[in-house]
């Protein structure tokens, strides 16, 4: 969550706002994953 909070923040000011949408939507993406590997019972 540190990484994406910096990366968000450095594209919401000097960035572009592209890579901030990149940048969201990979940690959705592995929320998702880390949410189904919860209810799987899978490790991580």
């Amino acid at each position: 969550m540190q990484r994406y909070d910096k990366l968000f923040e450095r594209n919401a000011t000097s960035g572009s706002f592209y890579l901030q949408s990149k940048v969201h939507r990979a940690k959705e993406c592995l929320e998702n994953v880390y949410q189904k590997n919860k209810q799987d019972g899978t490790p991580t």
